[in-house]
């Protein structure tokens, strides 16, 4: 877990995009996570441009792999859902101290949400399905994905190559030059940063 705290730190800092990696589905778990390193990385970039109201933060793409869920909203639309702060309702059958501490967990969840929506200067979501079926070039659901890299893309779920055909549309589309104080990132501002 500390490295990878500072592999993301170091990718925050460094990048114009940054695309995070999940499974399944969008979860609290991994929420917390980004959320706690993108607060570290906004402290670092404040103190080393107190005087600028430069905007250094990279765009954020979160791909969620494997995702098999029937949905009625885009991927963008649940993460806008995921990041919308939660209303607090006093529940009549728990006392007192018992509604100020649910209150105190629903208070800090958003100022978790909050910290994430101001640590990006766009952020999308991705659904990626699961690449292969059971009985691709006849083997099994797992022989196939541990052969992925020899499959020939022909064989894998066309819904998997239109998916992931618009993420890397998109990746092109949101990666641009590195900023840092308004000014472009080279070799001798990126080694000064």
């Amino acid at each position: 877990a500390e490295w990878d705290n500072k592999l993301f730190l170091t990718s925050f800092l460094m990048s114009s995009l940054l695309i995070y990696n999940s499974k399944n589905t969008l979860t609290n778990d991994s929420f917390n996570k980004l959320s706690v390193i993108s607060n570290l990385a906004k402290k670092i970039l404040s103190q080393q441009s107190q005087a600028s109201n430069s905007n250094d933060t990279p765009n954020f793409i979160w791909v969620v792999r494997d995702y098999s869920l029937e949905s009625t909203m885009t991927p963008n639309e649940r993460l806008k859902k995921f990041l919308k702060n939660e209303t607090f309702k006093y529940d009549d059958d728990l006392d007192k101290n018992s509604n100020d501490q649910k209150r105190e967990k629903v208070n800090i969840r958003n100022k978790i949400r909050e910290s994430m929506v101001k640590s990006f200067n766009r952020m999308e979501c991705h659904y990626l399905p699961v690449p292969v079926a059971d009985g691709a070039s006849g083997k099994t659901f797992e022989e196939a994905l541990r052969s992925m890299n020899d499959m020939d893309p022909k064989n894998l779920r066309p819904k998997f190559n239109i998916d992931f055909d618009a993420l890397k549309t998109k990746i092109f589309q949101l990666t641009s030059v590195k900023s840092i104080e308004n000014r472009k990132v080279n070799g001798p501002l990126f080694a000064l940063f």
